[in-house]
């Protein structure tokens, strides 16, 4: 097989949940045939999902319907939303998902030859044995640090295994963990990946054309003269709320802070009363993916607020929709969020927790002058150019090329 003669197979052990993973496959699939490189796709099931007819033929679904078997022991597969799942159905369910699809996958391997394999989100211990058994180039994405906690002697024994089974999957040079955030694939090249750990951003899906602001607005009931400040994305602790209500407290008019996601552990009603802050709009539930774009283009701004020390090295799926959506962003500093503003003027940046900091932010957004609107215009044309799907693809496939060329140099030796 010629570097240039590309395909990949793609293993989406979450794709039949609600919510962005499926997205994202499409997204990869339609960047994939741009480039004129073939792909597959296996996932669980699509007993619940609204499938593509053009995305069909190309893939293969493990379960037609998820037999009562694994629904036994497997319970999360009868919650149709990801982010409902509690932390420990959300290892197993990874791990017993991975390795159903991972399984379907390696008998497909021995009738075609594909020149990658792409874990979407996947279990990692079935990437490594991948890398090991198969000889193919497996991408493995991480959403967070790859290694493994040691803080008990549970889980010091289960890194060392863990660090153990990767370095003998490094001496392959078969495989590479695909960071989208800079700092975690930095500490992870340090701690072992060496040049195996690879950052790419996270990719933008640029729109042709955006819904207009007042159609978005009629459609949610929301008032058109008022200005909307989003907090978009499941209700978590580590959103900092009683920062954002105190400081929309002190501007005058009150602006209107919609929320929209569901509750996890971080209720903002209970916050609003509190405050005595009323206005405030909510729609705490599950937003399907054909209405994300209602909520970004009916709001003016979008407010990411942290909790101190919960977000210094993830990542932020809401600020690519925000700029995906052409819309400004205020957020808390953070090695992340830095890094880009360092590159891209798409708004505005408070410390953690500082009420003062956060409200004058939304007051300098309220006030801004025409160069300043010019300058955050200008900051997310060029960030949706940077960060599209065309230029992220392009670099998937230049790592792809690397080991099809030169399989016997070991990466491992190369740490950083």
């Amino acid at each position: 097989m010629q570097p240039d003669d590309l395909s990949i197979l793609i293993i989406c052990p979450r794709a039949h949940f609600k919510g962005h993973f499926w997205n994202s496959t499409k997204d990869i699939a339609n960047a994939l045939t741009k480039k004129g490189v073939l792909y597959h796709i296996v996932m669980l099931t699509a007993e619940n999902m609204k499938t593509d007819p053009i995305y069909m033929p190309h893939t293969t679904c493990v379960f037609k319907k998820t037999p009562f078997w694994f629904r036994a022991i497997n319970p999360a597969t009868t919650k149709q939303q990801y982010k409902s799942l509690q932390s420990f159905e959300h290892f197993w369910d990874l791990a017993l998902s991975s390795f159903v699809c991972s399984i379907r996958a390696f008998f497909m391997l021995k009738h075609r030859k594909y020149s990658g394999v792409y874990f979407s989100d996947g279990f990692s211990p079935i990437s490594i044995l991948f890398a090991l058994l198969r000889h193919t180039v497996v991408l493995h994405q991480c959403c967070t640090s790859y290694f493994l906690p040691n803080s008990g002697l549970k889980q010091k024994i289960l890194s060392l295994m863990q660090r153990w089974l990767t370095f003998q999957a490094l001496k392959t040079n078969r495989i590479y963990f695909i960071f989208e955030n800079k700092h975690t694939q930095e500490n992870d090249s340090v701690n072992g990946l060496g040049k195996s750990a690879v950052h790419i951003p996270e990719a933008i899906t640029v729109q042709d054309v955006l819904p207009e602001k007042k159609a978005c607005r009629r459609c949610l009931n929301i008032k058109e003269d008022q200005v909307i400040f989003l907090f978009f994305g499941a209700h978590r602790l580590s959103k900092d709320y009683d920062t954002a209500f105190n400081a929309a407290r002190q501007i005058f008019p009150s602006p209107c802070l919609l929320f929209a996601g569901p509750v996890v552990d971080n209720n903002p009603q209970i916050i609003a009363k509190k405050y005595n802050y009323n206005s405030v709009l909510f729609f705490n539930q599950f937003v399907p993916h054909e209405d994300v774009k209602y909520y970004f283009c009916a709001s003016d701004v979008v407010v990411l607020p942290y909790v101190p020390g919960t977000n210094d090295i993830g990542g932020s799926s809401v600020f690519f929709l925000a700029c995906q959506y052409n819309r400004p962003v205020i957020t808390t500093y953070s090695p992340f969020f830095n890094d880009l503003f360092a590159h891209y003027d798409v708004g505005f940046q408070y410390h953690n927790a500082n009420v003062k900091k956060l409200a004058q932010c939304m007051r300098n957004f309220l006030e801004m002058n025409s160069d300043k609107k010019k300058q955050i215009e200008t900051g997310l044309d060029r960030i949706r150019r940077d960060f599209s799907w065309d230029n992220m693809i392009a670099k998937y496939l230049d790592i792809l090329k690397v080991p099809l060329k030169t399989l016997e140099k070991p990466i491992c030796n190369e740490q950083s």
